[in-house]
C-alpha cells in the first residue's frame, strides 16, 4: 500500500522589501562606510563622494565639521566637499593646510652676524669692518610696526640680522630688547614697503596634552618648513642663558631642528601658543622632544620690551623642593598635604622680610635612599596656597610667579609651620640678574 504524506498548508506570501526599508538599508550602509572610514581618517571625504549618487541634495553646499577639543569650546573648519573629492584631504590634512595658510606669511627667517675689522689690501692702519656670519634662527611678525619676535638665544651677540619673509623680500633688523630670564627678543625693521601679516596669539593655558601643534621655521636653513605633532607634555621646566627656569613650559613632538629657535609654535586654529625654544638631544638634531616658551609668557614679556625695553620678572627670594609623602618622617609634615617645600630663604629678600622660614636643622633619614629624594634640610614652611591657587609642587609656586604677579604686588600665602597654617602676606620684589653669559 502506497502512503502518501500530507501535504503541508500553504504559509502567509512574503512580500518583497518596501521603497521605505530600501532607502533605510541604503542610509545604514551609507552611515556604516563613513563611520569605518572615520577610523582610517578620510570620513569626511567618503561621505562627500558616495552621499550626492544616494541621497540628492546631501554634499552639494559647504559643510561644517565640529569635533570637541576642551570643553566648552569646539574646533569648527569650513570644507568644500568637491574640493576634498578632488585631492583625498582628510580631515586633519585639512587642518594642516589651514594652519600653514595662516601662519606662514607671519614666519620669517633671522641670519644674525657679527662686525669684524679684517684688513683689505695688506693696509693694517686702515681696517675696514665685515659681517661675519654668527647663526640662524626663525622669528614672527608681532605687529604692523616691524616688531619681530625670537629668542633670545639667537640674536645673542648678534650686531645685526638680516630678516627674510615668506615672499622672499628681506630686510634688515636690529635688537629692541632682550629678556634671557625668559629666552624671548624684540627685533625691529623698518615696516616701510611691506606687508607685514602679524600672528594671531593663542592661550597656552588651554593646551591640554595629546592635542595637535604645529611648528613652521627653518630648521637647516630650509625656510617655512611646516612639522606637526601634539602636546606630549606640559608644566616642564626649561633652562636660559640665566640662573633661572622657565616655568609652565610646552613639550611637544612636532620635529624642530637647528633653525626651527624663535619660530612659533601653532595650535589647531593657528593661534601661537608657544615660541620654540629648545630640543632635548643626545646629539644635534631632534629626537621627539621639543620646548616652548608658553604664550602665558609671551604675551606679558613681549608688550614690556617693547614699551620700555625690559621685563621685570616677579621675585619672591626662596628656594625650595616638591614635597613626597615619603619625606615625611624626616621633615616632620603630613602625608597627606601637597606643595612647595622651602629650604632656603634668601636673605634680606621679599620672603625673608615677609616672614618665611627656611629649613633650620638637618634632616634624619631612615635610609640612604631618601637622601636622594628629601631636602636635606627639616623646618623649612611648606607653602600650600598662593592666594586661592592651591600648590602640588614647587613648580606650581614658580608658575603662579610668573604667569600671574609682577614686581610690586601683595601676594598671601598659606604654609603649614608646626603642624598649624598659618598666613603669611609677601611684597614681591624685582628678580636680580643673574646671567651666565
Amino acid at each position: 500500500m502506497t502512503q502518501y504524506s500530507r501535504p503541508e498548508p500553504p504559509g502567509p506570501r512574503r512580500r518583497g522589501p518596501s521603497l521605505a526599508s530600501f532607502l533605510l538599508i541604503i542610509v545604514l550602509v551609507l552611515a556604516g562606510l563613513v563611520a569605518w572610514d572615520n577610523l582610517l581618517g578620510r570620513g569626511t571625504a567618503l561621505a562627500n563622494r558616495f552621499a550626492p549618487n544616494l541621497l540628492p541634495g546631501i554634499g552639494t553646499e559647504r559643510v561644517q565639521v565640529e569635533v570637541p577639543v576642551a570643553e566648552p569650546r569646539t574646533l569648527s573648519v569650513t570644507v568644500d566637499p568637491e574640493s576634498l573629492e578632488a585631492v583625498e584631504v582628510d580631515y586633519e590634512t585639512a587642518v594642516l593646510m589651514d594652519i600653514y595658510a595662516r601662519g606662514n606669511p607671519s614666519v620669517v627667517q633671522v641670519n644674525t652676524f657679527e662686525f669684524i675689522k679684517a684688513n683689505r689690501f695688506g693696509n693694517e692702519s686702515d681696517p675696514a669692518p665685515m659681517l661675519g656670519n654668527l647663526g640662524q634662527g626663525s622669528g614672527f611678525i608681532w605687529d604692523e610696526k616691524g616688531h619681530i619676535v625670537t629668542n633670545a638665544h639667537v640674536v645673542q651677540s648678534a650686531d645685526i640680522m638680516h630678516i627674510t619673509f615668506q615672499d622672499g623680500t628681506m630686510s634688515v633688523g636690529k635688537v629692541l630688547a632682550t629678556d634671557p630670564d625668559s629666552d624671548l627678543a624684540v627685533v625691529k625693521i623698518d615696516p616701510e614697503g611691506y606687508e607685514l601679516q602679524p600672528v594671531t596669539m593663542g592661550r597656552s593655558e588651554e593646551l591640554q596634552v595629546g592635542m595637535r601643534v604645529a611648528v613652521i621655521g627653518t630648521p637647516f636653513s630650509q625656510e617655512q618648513t611646516l612639522t606637526s605633532g601634539i602636546v606630549s607634555a606640559l608644566d616642564r621646566t626649561m633652562n636660559t642663558m640665566t640662573r633661572y627656569r622657565i616655568p609652565d613650559s610646552i613639550q611637544f613632538d612636532a620635529a624642530t631642528n637647528p633653525g626651527n629657535s624663535g619660530g612659533p609654535l601653532f595650535n589647531n586654529r593657528g593661534e601661537v601658543v608657544g615660541v620654540v625654544s629648545q630640543i632635548i638631544s643626545e646629539q644635534r638634531s631632534f629626537s621627539g622632544i621639543g620646548l616652548a616658551v608658553p604664550s602665558t609668557i609671551v604675551n606679558r614679556v613681549i608688550p614690556a620690551l617693547i614699551e620700555s625695553g625690559r621685563y621685570e620678572h616677579a621675585y619672591l627670594g626662596v628656594h625650595g623642593a616638591s614635597y613626597s609623602p615619603i619625606c615625611s618622617e624626616a621633615l616632620d609634615l603630613p602625608k597627606s598635604v601637597r606643595g612647595a617645600y622651602v629650604t632656603r630663604v634668601v636673605p634680606g629678600g621679599p620672603a625673608a622680610r615677609g616672614g618665611l622660614s627656611g629649613a633650620s636643622a638637618r634632616a634624619q633619614f631612615d635610609s640612604e635612599e631618601l637622601e636622594f629624594i628629601c631636602p636635606a634640610g627639616a623646618g623649612g614652611d611648606l607653602i600650600t596656597h598662593v592666594e586661592d591657587f592651591k600648590l602640588s609642587s614647587f613648580n606650581d609656586l614658580m608658575l603662579y610667579l610668573e604667569r600671574y604677579s609682577s614686581p610690586g604686588d601683595e601676594v598671601n600665602l598659606t604654609v603649614l609651620r608646626n603642624g598649624s597654617n598659618v598666613r603669611v602676606t609677601i611684597k614681591l620684589g624685582k628678580r636680580p640678574s643673574t646671567s651666565l653669559s
